[in-house]
């Protein structure tokens, strides 16, 4: 198992923001992660956060500043895709790539969660944000979760219906994960379509319908900027994106940060971009939409300060 110390984050997340933090590991397995949790008293346990894709938070990158944090970034073990093809058992690392595990299905014949096309980073941050699209959350594709709480102890989650998962999973939030190191995932085969006998190209089929999923993804959002996507929930039935638009803020800026004119629920960070520049833009913008529409906005993203 890696370990560094006062290690600059930065280039580990999407928005290349980010400053020194304290500690940073790579765990591989279980055993790894047990071996850190016993390590931290309770007060260092607090200050844990997981590091999955680097595709939703924001890190304070301020000058001689040292983040008292300790990070943990799932790789090896937890980066594994396992489909048993006899029983159709599907079972991921969390730090396994989203795309990659769709594109794996597909291949297998297993079609479905091309839904999702498009969703950076991990499923294991997926999960803990039950990341989605317009057509459909990640947590419609979960049977199992099992993770390790602060004390080390592994701990099992099942769904056996769609109600289960609806009671655990709200939008865009899982709080009942909260303080648990989400490691491995077993997605429900009864959430699919499985073609066991496929006729003709019917997978080609449908890895073009994922293209076309990932398509219209990289021709309505920002996707190859550096961004952290979506910066604010939406509202009830107000899209958070379209009432920053009304407000003509498309290509607003602030110092390094700006908002994307694609959609206006990105923020856009330049090269050499700073933490302080993205918080400017973000306050600048909740105060307006608290002025003008009576709305509080509550961040999609985390912040790490």
């Amino acid at each position: 198992m890696q370990h560094f110390e006062n290690i600059n984050i930065k280039n580990y997340t999407s928005l290349k923001i980010g400053g020194l933090v304290k500690s940073l590991f790579f765990a591989e397995n279980i055993v790894d992660i047990q071996t850190i949790l016993k390590s931290l008293d309770d007060n260092e346990k607090s200050k844990i956060r997981i590091l999955g894709g680097g595709t939703n938070i924001l890190v304070d990158d301020s000058e001689n500043k040292v983040l008292d944090l300790i990070i943990i970034k799932l790789v090896g073990d937890f980066e594994k895709i396992n489909i048993e093809k006899n029983n159709y058992i599907i079972k991921v690392g969390s730090g396994a790539e989203l795309q990659s595990i769709i594109i794996k299905l597909i291949k297998n014949n297993i079609f479905g969660m091309e839904v999702l096309a498009g969703i950076p980073g991990t499923i294991g941050g997926a999960v803990a944000g039950n990341s989605g699209t317009k057509y459909g959350d990640i947590a419609q594709f979960i049977k199992s979760i099992q993770v390790l709480n602060y004390n080390g102890v592994i701990e099992n989650y099942f769904f056996n219906n769609s109600n289960d998962n609806h009671y655990y999973f709200q939008y865009r939030n899982a709080n009942f994960l909260k303080d648990r190191i989400i490691c491995y995932i077993e997605l429900d085969p009864e959430s699919f379509i499985i073609n066991k006998k496929v006729i003709g190209n019917e997978n080609v089929k449908i890895l073009e319908k994922y293209k076309n999923f990932f398509l219209k993804k990289t021709q309505n959002q920002p996707y190859y900027k550096n961004t952290a996507g979506c910066v604010f929930k939406n509202i009830d039935n107000f899209s958070i994106g379209k009432i920053i638009d009304e407000f003509g803020l498309k290509g607003f800026r602030i110092g390094s940060i700006y908002v994307s004119e694609k959609h206006a629920n990105f923020l856009i960070a330049d090269e050499h971009a700073h933490f302080a520049d993205f918080i400017a833009l973000t306050e600048f913008i909740k105060n307006k939409v608290k002025k003008e529409k009576g709305l509080e906005l509550e961040f999609e993203i985390k912040i790490w300060e």
